[in-house]
């Protein structure tokens, strides 16, 4: 939940509503005289239900709104960081070498979502698989989350939802700079890393001529120690170093209502994990490294041409180039490349008509992939193109009812048959301190090689790859939300409940089983084909109370229930009908307080996370040495995870400096700790012939932080 104060009285309930609990924001303390008269402001604009610009409160299509405020909050690094306390959004790592994320939105899976820059999906196939922690914060402004498939304007495979970041474009000329210092429990394993952890960023806004040029320029730099926890020489945080720099160029032309944007983006990371950090991955046991490039560029013209009709045109691209290798036993053949330009094509036209906004359009989006990896005979070279058309109509036919229906007409290169996606989502405003909120959606997921597909996880001194089964047809879904939202003043405090249930139905479901026909001495294959079907269905509740500046509280919750309609065997000699690294409960609670000493404000968040299954693939004994010194499974295993439960806390301090012209000038001093408890997974595999995708749990052991802000 936003919640965030403006010198503004009498504001109308109805027009405070929010959707989400989302982490609070700290606030500067304001005088005595002023806070009598604050009221919170829950109100902002979002753009990423309709595409259009409205207030959160009239948006029909569920969007919850993390603001910069609240992203300054908690110290984020990357994008994983960012969206940690977002009810039903959960980031979890994938492997105990290179770390690889992915986001969960109410339980689907990283794949069944679209991570979108700006309205756009500017993330591809290659970089999806380390994207998440690739973005860095500097880019973001906010971030806007609309789970489900709600509108017809976004791509089929937004099953599960989206999550748009929005740059941002300045209004006056300053600027902020952040430099954090971090150390991590664990031994570092790295003799060219010193045994601290750093991110520095520097960000300079520029406006000028009359406000109509704006311009964002920023840079990052971070770097993540490679860290054993098991006191084997093996990581399980993986190094990683990442170097990221863009701008954003806004002109207005005030004459003709027109607006052209201009964002480029340019990142490097370099990621290593297995062990023998100082020697080159061939000659360590066990290595994952990559060092990826990603160029980003797009371009916007916004234009409107009368009171009832304004159109968007949008041409983007984006190439990412990534040299990997994937290997254990010192085997030189391990490398390869991946090669993945992007290219969208968008155009929106809509027309306000009385109580209608009609919107039209279409989308072209193409990308071309060219993987090489000698070690395990994989060779790709393929390209993939949707052509999708749109139409919506956003229609409040009553004071209080809004109905959002549209439908899109997607031709998939991939697949035989073009798709019609209908989607629907309905807002009634039912009292002053409720309004009730219902969606449907259909989408569907196209064959082809998927992120998680060009990372090859270590298992037992192999490597186990993922291929696709050569009949493999598209996943078809249909989702249906439906949820109540109330928001009411009493005892001081402004309040705010929500209670939604949800449920997706995926036929032709994707299911991972092992394959041992296709298996070699030197790999593991998982093949992907079509399952009989699953289901993801349960409920989410989020309640907040703010009492001014003072103090705030919130608390999301989600049960659910993530299962196949038939056993699936995810690796050979088991069998399960739960879908893997899914909880059937996880929830986030944040406290943010001002203190009666020193103007010290405090920050606590919990994420609580509840036992899930996890695959756990056995080596084979004969290729264990008989002085192996580390204990292993004797037979693959589906395991269940413990719960976690992890509390983050901060204190911080505002300075405040006026400069010679007036303008002030904030340095903020944060110090704190991540994951307090250290309560983490105890049970990794050890050594060379450990399962590197045995991982679950909280992503980090207990890490404590120094930061300082400057705003100017």
């Amino acid at each position: 939940m936003s919640l965030r104060t403006q010198h503004h009285i009498g504001r109308p309930l109805r027009g405070l509503l929010l959707t989400a609990i989302l982490p609070l924001s700290t606030v500067h303390a304001e005088p005595a005289q002023a806070a009598s008269a604050e009221v919170l402001d829950l109100d902002p604009f979002v753009v990423t239900g309709t595409r259009t610009s409205q207030r959160l409160s009239e948006v029909p299509v569920r969007t919850e709104l993390l603001t910069v405020d609240e992203i300054k909050l908690h110290t984020p690094r990357t994008l994983a960081d960012v969206v940690e306390f977002v009810t039903g959004v959960r980031v979890e790592n994938n492997c105990q070498n290179c770390n690889f994320s992915q986001i969960r939105l109410l339980g689907l899976e990283g794949a069944y979502s679209q991570i979108l820059v700006d309205g756009q999906p500017m993330v591809s196939s290659v970089a999806a698989v380390y994207a998440v922690e690739q973005i860095p914060a500097a880019l973001i402004d906010r971030v806007e989350v609309v789970k489900g498939g709600g509108s017809a304007l976004y791509g089929p495979g937004s099953i599960g939802g989206v999550v748009n970041l929005i740059s941002r474009t300045p209004t006056t000329t300053g600027g902020h700079a952040q430099f954090v210092l971090s150390s991590m429990k664990g031994t570092n394993v790295s003799s060219k890393s010193p045994d601290i952890g750093f991110s520095a960023g520097v960000q300079g806004d520029f406006v000028w001529n009359a406000q109509r040029d704006a311009m964002v320029v920023w840079v990052q730099r971070d770097r993540e120690l490679p860290v054993d926890l098991t006191d084997d020489g093996y990581s399980e945080i993986g190094y990683k170093e990442l170097t990221a720099a863009g701008l954003r160029y806004k002109h207005t032309f005030t004459g003709i209502q027109a607006a052209i944007t201009l964002d480029y983006s340019h990142t490097y990371e370099d990621r290593r994990g297995g062990n023998h950090l100082e020697l080159p991955p061939h000659e360590a046991d066990v290595a994952e490294a990559t060092k990826t490039t990603r160029d980003a560029l797009s371009v916007n013209w916004d234009h409107t041409l009368s009171e009832n009709f304004d159109y968007r045109l949008t041409v983007a691209g984006a190439k990412t180039d990534r040299d990997s290798y994937y290997g254990a036993g010192r085997d030189p053949n391990a490398y390869g490349n991946s090669e993945n330009p992007l290219y969208i094509y968008d155009a929106q036209f809509n027309h306000h008509l009385a109580s209608h906004l009609l919107s039209w359009g279409g989308q072209f989006h193409e990308e071309t992939l060219e993987d090489t990896q000698p070690a395990y005979s994989r060779q790709t070279d393929a390209t993939y193109r949707n052509t999708g058309v749109f139409v919506q109509d956003q229609w409040k036919f009553a004071p209080d009812w809004e109905l959002v229906a549209g439908a899109r007409y997607d031709h998939n290169n991939q697949i035989e048959d073009n798709v019609t996606s209908p989607r629907a989502s309905l807002r009634w405003s039912a009292t002053e301190i409720m309004t009730l909120r219902a969606g449907y959606s259909t989408g569907f997921r196209a064959p082809q090689v998927f992120d998680e597909d060009l990372h090859i996880t270590q298992v037992a001194g192999g490597g186990q790859i993922i291929k696709n089964a050569p009949d493999l047809a598209e996943e078809s879904a249909r989702s249906f939300t439906f949820g109540s939202e109330w928001s009411w003043i009493a005892g001081g405090a402004t309040w705010m409940a929500e209670a939604n249930v949800f449920h997706t139905r995926v036929t032709d479901s994707f299911v991972l089983e092992e394959d041992t026909a296709q298996s070699t001495a030197n790999e593991s294959v998982l093949v992907r084909r079509n399952g009989s079907g699953s289901k993801i269905y349960g409920a989410e509740i989020n309640i907040g109370a703010a009492w001014g500046d003072a103090f705030r509280i919130q608390l999301g919750y989600v049960e659910q229930r993530s299962r196949y309609d038939e056993a699936i065997a995810p690796l050979e000699g088991t069998s399960t009908t739960r879908i893997q690294r899914t909880p059937d409960r996880y929830g986030i609670l944040s406290i943010d307080s001002a203190l009666p000493v020193w103007a010290l404000r405090l920050f606590v968040g919990t994420k609580y996370t509840g036992p899930m299954e996890v695959p756990h693939a056995a080596p084979d004994p004969a290729d264990i040495p008989s002085d192996y010194p580390f204990a292993y499974v004797s037979e693959n295993l589906i395991e269940t995870s413990p719960s976690f439960l992890v509390f983050d806390i901060n204190l911080s301090r505002t300075f405040e400096f006026a400069s010679a012209s007036g303008r002030h000038r904030d340095l903020v001093v944060r110090l704190g700790v991540k994951n307090l408890t250290d309560d983490r997974q105890k049970d990794f595999d050890q050594g060379e012939f450990r399962d590197s995708g045995y991982v679950y749990g909280p992503r980090f052991p207990r890490t404590f932080f120094l930061s300082t802000e400057l705003d100017f």
